[in-house]
């Protein structure tokens, strides 16, 4: 008996998603064939024979993971494609069809990072899955514990029915939004990056930002409205939504959002949580007073805006006479001084209106 894994895929012509699985295994039934055909291509490349045991990895599942997900026992290798149509499941269009005879049982659904690729090779040091294009075959001495793993799951219970159905119901948007159903069966979504791949353009000098970036905890399945509204919608509903994406996060992903934060900014006081505001442009401005706006740019400059110091013979004399000052606000170089502290222009309007504002008021 020899143990292999080797690789699946959602989708299959015209008929599609783990739905084709289960449909074929129904129909085999009722042909008195206990399993389903598994096309291997070429099968002088992999040597699987009857008795084995098949490990089915998939990279492309719509929960958004990759990892071993079946366990499948070879019933028979000897069938050819004079047994099988051209709607059969296979994992790769190679020329040289033969066929598998497989009895699948899935082995984790809700622990979607037990035997993920990132565990594979962390734990099990199967790093011989980055390089695998279809096959891998397992080796019994340095795989022992790998095997010995997957071969203690349970199966009994576990059945492609109950796979079909946690996959159909998997939900699509994080925000629990509604939306369409593909030819898969599996519902339409989208990928947001929560620290956005723009980033990688801007930052390209530093080692390993795409990986990091591109790391699938910075992964957020959204549907199409939400992907956009993360984006175009009014600031204060676009800070709720980075705040619950955030908030919400696993201590893993927070750690990888601090890394890349520090990575980039260089900085470890400001939170990662306000970074995010920062690059999503939906800080919270509407607390800021005047003098808060003032203290800033004393802060960057070492002093106050010339047109507000000429009144006052001090800094206190400034703070105790707040009133005489917003009559005497010079916005234009307020602002200038807002684009010397690299303040985004939404943000600048959005304060230079609340000085106004507070001025009306002042001066009434």
């Amino acid at each position: 008996m020899a143990y292999h894994i080797i690789k699946g895929n959602t989708i299959y012509y015209e008929e599609l998603g783990f739905k084709a699985l289960l449909n074929e295994e129904l129909a085999n039934k009722e042909k008195g064939i206990d399993g389903i055909f598994w096309r291997l291509g070429n099968k002088k490349k992999y040597h699987i024979d009857k008795g084995d045991i098949c490990y089915i990895y998939y990279s492309n599942l719509p929960d958004f993971s990759n990892r071993i997900l079946f366990r499948a026992e070879v019933i028979d290798s000897d069938y050819n494609n004079g047994l099988y149509n051209d709607k059969s499941i296979y994992y790769d269009a190679l020329d040289g069809d033969k066929y598998i005879l497989i009895r699948m049982r899935y082995i984790q659904l809700n622990d979607k990072d037990k035997y993920s690729k990132k565990v594979l090779i962390s734990k099990y040091k199967l790093d011989r899955i980055n390089n695998m294009t279809s096959h891998v075959l397992l080796d019994d001495v340095v795989d022992k514990k790998l095997i010995s793993d997957l071969e203690s799951e349970s199966y009994k219970c576990h059945t492609l029915e109950s796979i079909t159905k946690y996959f159909e119901n998997y939900r699509a948007c994080y925000f629990g939004c509604k939306t369409f159903k593909k030819d898969d069966g599996f519902n339409f979504i989208e990928l947001h990056h929560l620290i956005e791949r723009n980033l990688i353009d801007s930052n390209i000098h530093i080692d390993g930002i795409d990986k990091l970036i591109n790391d699938d905890r910075n992964l957020f399945p959204l549907c199409p409205m939400c992907h956009q509204k993360i984006h175009h919608i009014e600031r204060n509903e676009r800070r709720k939504m980075i705040s619950t994406l955030y908030n919400e996060s696993s201590n893993d992903q927070k750690e990888l959002f601090d890394k890349i934060k520090n990575i980039v900014l260089n900085n470890k006081k400001i939170k990662t949580l306000d970074w995010l505001y920062q690059i999503y442009d939906c800080e919270d401005t509407t607390k800021e007073s005047y003098l808060n706006v003032c203290e800033n740019i004393y802060k960057k400059f070492g002093k106050y805006p010339d047109s507000l110091l000429s009144m006052f013979k001090s800094k206190e004399e400034f703070e105790a006479n707040n009133k005489a000052a917003l009559k005497n606000c010079n916005y234009i170089e307020i602002d200038n001084m807002y684009m010397s502290l690299n303040y985004p222009k939404a943000i600048r309007m959005e304060k230079l209106a609340e000085l106004k504002k507070i001025y009306r008021s002042k001066k009434q």
